[in-house]
């Protein structure tokens, strides 16, 4: 396995690229911490193609409260109480496969042009992550979640006010959830952030250790970890609970890749993809903060 300031050896870039699993674990480390879907929410398997889950809408999806009944003390010998009468309905996704392909010539590997195969394979890797990421929004989108419209961010405006308040309809809904990252794209960050005087001035001032994919910039604003990322799409932000609030579902076990040579024009093509489904399981463990932008 190389990393992005190992050189490959001349010799060995031919020989490599026909090896399914090295290509694979090449491609795999260059993405590595690059995902904020792998990020936000949990990982896990989808298998034969789909996923049953519960989506949690209320209070009531999570204690079952009925007027009168709670959790109490059982006597031995007695029943336990019964504390819901609901029974939430399941719902169902289906996995899709998202990928690409690149080429190099046969004449490139052979002349060891480790430059152009690296630049195609960081290539590939990232734009399979970042439609991934898009993939994982739109699924939040189309989710019943907390929605925030405020005013625009003019000068002067209380924008660390705004974003606390955004957090309380989560936080204060009596759920239980506790926002702890914001996803934000970058030149929203420059623009409402870190450009502005007024709002640098409530950065924390000391960071610690952080995560790869977090913003160190932004680091601790409104006290959560800040992801920047270029698939949120300008003029909103999404807050929500880490590891709560949904799962990436993958039914191959992470990226894949294949390649194979194409005898008409000396070229070996490589495949990248990822089988996955994101799911929304806790809709209102998540804040889609709009109406902000400026002109």
């Amino acid at each position: 396995m190389f990393y992005p300031n190992q050189e490959i050896a001349p010799f060995d870039v031919n020989g490599w690229i026909k090896d399914p699993t090295r290509v694979t674990n090449i491609m795999r480390a260059l993405t590595k911490d690059k995902s904020l879907a792998d990020y936000a929410f949990t990982t896990g398997p989808a298998n034969n193609g789909a996923v049953i889950y519960d989506e949690i809408l209320g209070v009531s999806d999570i204690t079952g409260a009925i007027a009168g009944r709670d959790v109490a003390e059982i006597a031995d010998g007695a029943e336990f109480p019964q504390v819901s009468s609901q029974m939430t309905t399941p719902k169902s996704d289906v996995v899709k496969r998202w990928g690409g392909s690149d080429s190099i010539t046969r004449a490139a590997l052979i002349r060891g042009n480790e430059d152009q195969l690296r630049s195609k394979i960081i290539r590939i890797g990232n734009l399979v992550t970042n439609t991934v990421d898009r993939v994982a929004l739109a699924a939040i989108n189309a989710a019943p979640v907390v929605s925030s419209v405020l005013e625009p961010w003019a000068p002067g405006k209380d924008v660390v006010g705004d974003l606390f308040g955004s957090f309380a309809l989560v936080e204060d809904a009596g759920m239980g959830y506790a926002i702890d990252t914001a996803m934000i794209h970058p030149q929203d960050a420059q623009k409402y952030f870190l450009g502005r005087k007024d709002v640098r001035e409530q950065f924390p001032k000391e960071n610690t250790g952080l995560n790869p994919v977090l913003s160190r910039s932004l680091s601790g604003l409104g006290d959560v970890n800040w992801v920047k990322s270029t698939a949120v799409p300008r003029g909103t932000i999404y807050a929500l609970q880490r590891e709560v609030s949904g799962s990436i579902r993958d039914e191959e076990g992470g990226l894949q890749t294949n390649q194979y040579f194409e005898n008409e024009n000396h070229t070996w093509v490589v495949q990248a993809w990822r089988s996955i489904v994101p799911i929304i399981t806790d809709p209102k463990s998540i804040v889609k903060i709009t109406g902000f932008a400026t002109a």
